[in-house]
């Protein structure tokens, strides 16, 4: 048996994907959706409802990244290369596929009557089972490499998103607006973000809300941990109520100056809190282990390269904008500093 046929390319989602016919046919018809996996119990109305769904989270996705024209291209090219790597597998394998196909499906029927599978069926099986092992090493390689590609295309924030990022139908606030997309949330700027906020609020609201606040947030974040115990969390959320109640006496300009060191201050060695970030960081670390694979399941897929091909599209239809002609601008007449012409005074 010559031919080879690859069905277990690389991970498993990426590659049902990329196997899946409805890849150029946008989008997938109710029939095809019907007939599209016999083992669910959601009709047909459901599946399809699903797929827009994600196409709706992938969209958010896209938005929220704040793709460059560049980037959309090196993705579609991309997703084209992982989906011509299958297509030219499988048509490698034609045979095997054939083969494979009998001799399961007479391993099925013997199973079906309750009877005892003969050596000779099961032999046959458990063969081309074994040859569609085989099958993946070419195209799984080359995959692998596309997949490290995926990588490069992304900045170190966007990929920090992409990590992040949970299927939503209403994206949170972090991706609609593109100032804050791709920002790191590492446990600094967290810990500043807290300074920033102690110090704008008000001072009857910090001394109501603040010292419950920050309680029942060590509290809930404890359980990374394991068992800390009600002293430890008490007195962790006094220091850090009185660091805060510190910070908000400082005059703007030495805050700024200092930011840096009031931070080290409250995530001091040995602190719960230093704890509880050694401990998202290991988190974070856990999660890049897998990002190849969550890059590859969001973007080496055909929705991907589908959504992706239609925006590019929408920027190829958008007019260009016209460069403005500033020697036409006139002031208005209550300027009387900024926007008036050297020339016109």
């Amino acid at each position: 048996m010559k031919n080879k046929l690859t069905l277990s390319l690389v991970t498993a989602g990426v590659l049902c994907a990329l196997t899946a016919l409805a890849f150029s046919s946008p989008p997938v018809p109710p029939a095809t959706l019907a007939a599209a996996d016999e083992g669910s119990f959601l009709p047909a109305e459901l599946r399809r409802l699903q797929a827009t769904k994600d196409d709706i989270s992938l969209l958010n996705l896209i938005n929220g990244l704040n793709l460059s024209r560049e980037q959309l291209e090196r993705l579609v090219a991309l997703a084209a290369a992982a989906r011509r790597t299958v297509r030219e597998a499988v048509t490698e394998n034609a045979s095997l596929l054939t083969e494979a196909t009998q001799a399961f499906e007479q391993l099925r029927a013997a199973l079906e009557s309750g009877a005892v599978p003969t050596p000779r069926v099961e032999r046959i099986a458990g063969q081309v089972d074994h040859e569609l092992g085989e099958a993946k090493e070419r195209p799984e390689a080359e995959l692998a490499r596309i997949g490290r590609e995926l990588r490069a295309v992304f900045t170190a924030e966007q990929v920090q998103v992409v990590l992040e990022f949970t299927p939503c139908v209403i994206p949170p606030k972090s991706l609609r607006d593109p100032v804050r997309v791709g920002q790191a949330h590492g446990t600094d700027d967290q810990v500043a973000e807290l300074l920033v906020r102690a110090r704008a609020a008000a001072g009857d609201e910090f001394e109501a809300e603040a010292p419950t606040r920050i309680a029942a947030h060590l509290r809930k974040a404890a359980h990374k941990l394991g068992q800390v115990g009600p002293e430890e969390l008490r007195a962790e959320a006094d220091r850090l109520v009185g660091i805060l109640r510190e910070v908000r006496q400082l005059p703007e300009a030495e805050f700024q100056v200092r930011l840096a060191e009031w931070v080290e201050r409250v995530r001091a060695a040995g602190t719960l809190v230093a704890r509880l970030g050694a401990a998202d960081e290991r988190e974070r670390a856990e999660r890049a282990l897998h990002l190849d694979r969550r890059l590859a399941d969001w973007f080496l897929t055909p929705r991907a390269e589908r959504l992706l091909q239609r925006r590019l599209a929408t920027l190829a239809a958008a007019p260009t904008p016209a460069a403005t002609d500033l020697d036409a601008i006139r002031p208005a007449e209550s300027c009387t500093q900024c926007g008036q012409k050297e020339a016109g005074r």
